[in-house]
């Protein structure tokens, strides 16, 4: 008779051994309850445990539709296309990501990891996932939810203007000055410097 080796508590891959379980009614292999770190719990056999045949419940493959507690939720398409963006070489967007050498960060690998950090960091239905540096990665240091205004001004192609040691966009900056946008396109269009389209004056009279 096989020695009985308690497995209780050991981890396999993603796996926790919970509970010794009936052996299987077949084969008569010894079986264990365990869980998975993303909370699904499963029976596995000792052998497939110990040979590292099964080290999740699925979740840690490369399988975009594999989710716990969210699949067709608005959080779960963010996720899913910022996977999509970094990872796959046929989606529209990957030259602008992941062959940029964007990438998503291992945490977020998980679907649960990135809806936890979101719904801890303001997420809402009416903002999207943006990178504070559009130039580094999906990772919580780099990532913020923005209104789409905060995101247009943050994207590589938006033209930023240094002043006085600040660089905002030209909408940021008619904000700021409360000169209107098409004024300050006009004086620039004019030949004027951006320091002195930006000077607020009696703008009015001069036909911009």
């Amino acid at each position: 008779m096989a020695k009985f080796e308690d497995l209780k508590g050991q981890k396999f891959g993603y796996w926790t051994v919970v509970e010794r379980a009936e052996n299987h009614p077949a084969t008569r292999n010894a079986q264990w309850l365990c869980e998975c770190e993303c909370g699904i719990k499963k029976i596995i056999r000792a052998s497939a445990l110990k040979s590292g045949k099964s080290k999740s419940c699925g979740c840690h493959k490369n399988d975009y539709n594999k989710i716990h507690g969210g699949k067709g939720t608005r959080l779960y398409e963010c996720w899913r296309h910022m996977r999509y963006r970094c990872d796959n070489k046929n989606n529209q967007a990957y030259e602008m990501y992941g062959a940029r050498g964007i990438k998503v960060c291992d945490e977020w690998q998980e679907f649960g990891a990135f809806r936890d950090w979101a719904l801890e960091n303001g997420y809402s239905d009416n903002l999207t996932l943006d990178r504070i540096d559009v130039n580094g990665n999906y990772e919580p240091s780099n990532c913020r939810w923005a209104d789409a205004v905060t995101q247009m001004n943050n994207r590589r192609s938006t033209p930023h203007y240094t002043v006085d040691g600040r660089s905002l966009t030209i909408s940021q900056w008619s904000r700021e000055t409360g000169i209107p946008r098409s004024t300050i396109l006009n004086r620039l269009k004019r030949g004027m410097s951006f320091e002195a389209a930006i000077e607020k004056g009696d703008y009015k009279c001069q036909n911009s």
